[in-house]
């Protein structure tokens, strides 16, 4: 089934198997589009976002899941880590990441039984397993990986348009059945021990970040900058940069920028917050610069705060 959004949020929150939080960038469209396929025991997904976006989100479910773009993929990261069209994300159950896309792009993920990681040559079976240690994006062949994109694609549409055709339960064996062993092939081709990252342990970087988003939850109503903000966590300013550039792949007085609008948009949509006027309602989250932040606001969602404000309440009363 395809779905159509014109707000990131309620396209964020369709995602099946992992809890996002989606921060856009200025869209070149306010269209958002998904597609949610169970396969067997998989479950396949695929996207499509009208403008760029910073996604922090978890995993869900007991499955782990494989994603990758489908589109410009030297424009998008996960976890610092930038795809080239020879590699995708694992995600492991309950595992954290972030994801940057810069532009429109399409998306793929597909979640599978883990048990699949453990039909491996002889010897390796114990190192593909330690893949779901934690979400990691790794490398992969490119004519497996673009045969398993290209499958995806190839399912969705005739799903759309033509469903009849996968109707009959021996049709979705075989779907199954292909996918299960495009994943097989796919994972042949990735050398089990990951390499050995450079420079500070990743384990550094991810106490960093827990401590950043932790004081992030904790400032909703301050308007925080990059030097407050590293100071908070005790690090150099320089380090919080580094940080974020790694994990979020920009810097962070954008993401903090990025973040505020979200917060804003979260608190305008809502009809159950006290505040009577959207002055009030800013003044809560720490904004003051009404003039600039409208601006900014309006680039990004298509509308002004007052817009959202008297529209989400005149239904609600309605």
């Amino acid at each position: 089934m395809r779905l159509q959004f014109t707000d990131l949020d309620d396209y964020g929150d369709a995602v099946q198997h992992a809890k996002v939080e989606l921060c856009m960038f200025r869209p070149v469209r306010h269209l958002w589009t998904m597609s949610q396929h169970p396969v067997g025991s998989l479950l396949l997904q695929l996207g499509q976002a009208g403008g760029g976006n910073i996604c922090r989100g978890e995993s869900q479910g007991a499955n782990p899941i494989l994603f990758l773009p489908l589109s410009h993929p030297a424009q998008a990261a996960a976890n610092g880590t930038r795809f080239n069209g020879a590699n995708a994300m694992l995600l492991p159950s309950r595992a954290e990441f972030h994801l940057l896309h810069t532009t429109p792009h399409a998306w793929c993920s597909l979640s599978f039984p883990s048990d699949m990681l453990h039909d491996s040559p002889p010897g390796e079976t114990a190192d593909r397993a330690a893949w779901l240690e934690t979400s990691a994006v790794r490398p992969f062949d490119r004519e497996p990986l673009a045969h398993l994109a290209g499958l995806a694609e190839e399912y969705d549409q005739i799903q759309t348009v033509a469903p009849a055709r996968l109707a009959h339960p021996a049709a979705q064996r075989q779907a199954e059945a292909d996918f299960r062993q495009a994943l097989r092939r796919l994972f042949e081709t990735s050398p089990p021990r990951p390499r050995t990252p450079r420079g500070r342990p990743s384990l550094d970087r991810r106490e960093i970040v827990n401590r950043l988003f932790a004081e992030l939850e904790n400032s909703v109503h301050e308007s925080l900058t990059a030097p407050l903000l590293a100071e908070r966590l005790g690090i150099a300013e320089r380090t919080l940069r580094l940080v974020c550039r790694e994990t979020l792949g920009l810097g962070p007085a954008r993401y903090l920028k990025l973040r505020q609008l979200r917060l804003a948009r979260q608190h305008l949509r809502d009809p159950r917050h006290p505040s009577q006027t959207v002055t009030e309602l800013l003044s809560h989250l720490g904004i003051w610069q009404f003039g600039r932040f409208a601006g900014e606001y309006k680039a990004t969602y298509g509308e002004l705060p007052s817009q959202t404000f008297l529209r989400v309440r005149r239904s609600a009363s309605a």
